[in-house]
């Protein structure tokens, strides 16, 4: 795959990771049971997303990066594991539905060990994501 695929798949996780940030904005506000898992599942998705955009910015400046340019499977894994939990975590219309009845019967779809290991992956991808540019950053 090429860096334009490779930028291009870099962008659809950053716009996913945003998304499920504000979801879990949403559930926040919402549910007072889960909010320390909620937040702290935010705050990850938040740093994979900002470690996202900075290798998006250094593929685009530098088409040579050997080792990021190589992360393509990974970031297209990161992109499907973002859109199963966004999959989980989005109500869709039924959210609609209870706000319109008045219903308030949001509920936090994830169990404890469900959010632990979404933050352990979360948190793994982001430190190869870290490493590739740590690597590629000495070589330029």
């Amino acid at each position: 795959m090429d860096a334009i695929s490779s930028a291009a798949s870099i962008i659809a996780v950053i716009q996913l990771a945003g998304t499920i940030v504000k979801l879990c904005g949403g559930y926040i506000q919402e549910i007072k049971d889960a909010r320390g898992e909620i937040f702290t599942l935010q705050q990850v998705i938040a740093g994979l997303q900002g470690t996202l955009q900075d290798l998006h910015k250094l593929l685009q400046n530098n088409d040579r990066m050997a080792t990021s340019s190589g992360l393509v499977n990974n970031i297209i894994s990161c992109l499907s594991d973002l859109e199963a939990l966004e999959a989980r975590l989005n109500p869709g219309k039924g959210k609609k539905l209870m706000k319109t009845v008045g219903l308030r019967a949001l509920k936090w779809p994830l169990k404890r060990t469900e959010v632990e290991g979404a933050i352990k992956n979360l948190e793994r991808y982001k430190s190869l994501f870290l490493l590739s540019l740590q690597v590629d950053q000495r070589y330029v």
